[in-house]
């Protein structure tokens, strides 16, 4: 493993020989904008994804469907029973 790297240093000293000569606050610098490129990458690739809903929306929206389908439900009732009550009046027999 020693020798992988001297090799490397021996090929490309001047590439090395830069990070040996940053400071502390340089080395810093440059891992945060590595950090900057790969956080901007997730955030690319997860822009197009649909947030997760929490159970509690999904439940308020199952419950106001029902509410709308038992009201029409009852407005489908009356009707029918109104309806029921004009044959009666009018002598027509019920279809069944």
């Amino acid at each position: 493993m020693y020798g992988f790297f001297m090799d490397l240093f021996e090929r490309y000293p001047k590439f090395f020989t830069f990070f040996l000569s940053l400071s502390g606050f340089g080395l810093l610098a440059i891992l945060f904008v590595i950090a900057l490129i790969f956080y901007k990458i997730i955030a690319l690739a997860h822009r197009g994804r649909p947030k997760k809903r929490m159970q509690s929306d999904v439940d308020r929206e199952q419950d106001e469907k029902i509410e709308e389908i038992s009201k029409e439900t009852k407005k489908a009732l009356a009707l029918q029973s109104e309806l029921d009550s004009l044959r009666e009046r009018l002598g027509v027999p019920k279809e069944e």
